[in-house]
């Protein structure tokens, strides 16, 4: 499928919550989408974006989605991603995040939507995918990559929100992991991101 654009890339931000790292992007200016598990309850929370250090906070959050949207102070040079209506069926995604280990590079991976109405270990409404990256180890880690987003044709659908690794009722040496879905975002934003309808090509 091919590595991640760049300007993916520059729209995708490491966050530091509490000592722990996560994985947020840009929906709008001066606003990121993560996972409302990562943030909940968080005391230090800050953003790598576009190069510059941000001090963030949480603007809104959502339980049952996973979902939570901060806001930062300043500006970056970088555009917000789209955020992608019309999920329907099987389709290839890519996504992007960062290790909670020092010292690792932000990963590029991809796979196959193998249910977009489906539900997680917890119950929630969840995009169930697979990657093969989960069983090559090429994201070895359990921490870092929640919240990174899932790109299918060109437009965010959702973020991981089920940490690479942690264990569920469908085993991550599988390679199925899940993400939660975007369409929660924008009653939860105060500004109007970029919709995109998108029409992938089918996979049998």
């Amino acid at each position: 499928m091919g590595d991640v654009p760049d300007s993916w890339k520059a729209a995708t931000a490491r966050l530091s919550v509490s000592g722990r790292t996560g994985t947020g992007y840009l929906v709008a200016p001066n606003r990121i989408a993560t996972c409302h598990h990562l943030v909940e309850g968080a005391k230090e929370l800050s953003a790598s974006l576009g190069g510059k250090a941000l001090k963030a906070s949480v603007l809104a959050s959502d339980l049952e989605s996973d979902v939570a949207v901060l806001a930062f102070e300043g500006s970056v040079d970088v555009k917000p991603l789209p955020l992608a209506e019309g999920l329907q069926g099987k389709a290839e995604f890519r996504g992007f995040g960062f290790s909670a280990e020092a010292g690792t590079p932000a990963r590029a991976f991809d796979g196959v939507v193998l249910n977009p109405a489906a539900r997680d270990g917890k119950g929630r409404r969840a995009i169930q995918v697979y990657s093969e990256a989960t069983i090559k180890g090429l994201i070895p880690t359990r921490q870092g990559f929640c919240g990174s987003p899932v790109w299918v044709d060109g437009a965010v659908v959702g973020h991981l929100t089920m940490e690479l690794g942690e264990s569920n009722d469908l085993d991550q040496s599988y390679g199925v992991i899940y993400a939660a879905p975007v369409d929660a975002l924008p009653s939860l934003l105060d500004v109007e991101p970029e919709v995109r309808a998108i029409s992938p090509v089918a996979i049998d």
